[in-house]
């Protein structure tokens, strides 16, 4: 299965308390949004990228026209509500990898591993979360906490919906629970850089 990637680059980031977009925040001497592109680029799986951008994120949009992906303006209201807008305004009736601006950590490898889970489903949508204990483990900020099968998860900002179902009022929605700190980092707080920061070099295969 390809998928079309969209990555949510259009956020506020005011836990962040920077001046700095959070998306261009230097991360091993790159913007934090350039890390998410190259693993989107090294998946198999992905046969176009799409970066939504906002109101809120003009010099993120100046940036990406330096890159070699496709760029939407979305209206700012939200994660879910600018992805909708994405979704709808290029009439994607396909399958969409959703993936946050922030995951610096993420690799081709685990978006691979996770379209070729959603591949063996019947439904139209999957949402992919972490266990509270690695947020825990490793002195990451948990955004919603979820309990799913006595178990507390969260949301990590990567799913894939069809993208024919997206208007849709209830969508069929299965839960894959990935026990990864590359999948938890969310740069969300200056310690959530700081520990991004500290784990790149031993879980990131650089260039």
């Amino acid at each position: 299965m390809k998928v079309t990637a969209l990555i949510m680059g259009g956020g506020k980031g005011t836990r962040m308390k920077s001046k700095e977009e959070k998306t261009l925040i230097l991360l091993n001497g790159k913007p934090i949004i350039y890390w998410v592109i190259d693993a989107i680029h090294a998946a198999k799986n992905v046969k176009e990228i799409i970066v939504a951008t906002s109101y809120a994120s003009p010099q993120t949009r100046k940036y990406l026209h330096q890159l070699d992906v496709k760029i939407i303006d979305t209206p700012g209201k939200g994660f879910h509500e600018d992805m909708k807008h994405a979704i709808l305004t290029e009439q994607i009736k396909d399958h969409v990898l959703v993936v946050a601006g922030d995951l610096p950590l993420l690799t081709g490898e685990l978006i691979d591993i996770i379209v070729d889970y959603y591949a063996t489903l019947e439904i139209p949508s999957l949402a992919v979360m972490v266990p509270l204990e690695v947020f825990i483990k490793h002195d990451l900020t948990p955004s919603i906490i979820f309990t799913i099968d006595e178990k507390q998860v969260i949301p990590v900002g990567v799913n894939i919906n069809d993208g024919s179902h997206i208007d849709k009022k209830e969508i069929d929605q299965e839960i894959m629970i990935v026990e990864d700190v590359r999948l938890a980092c969310n740069v969300n707080t200056l310690n959530d850089l700081s520990i991004a920061k500290s784990l790149f070099q031993q879980l990131r295969k650089l260039k």
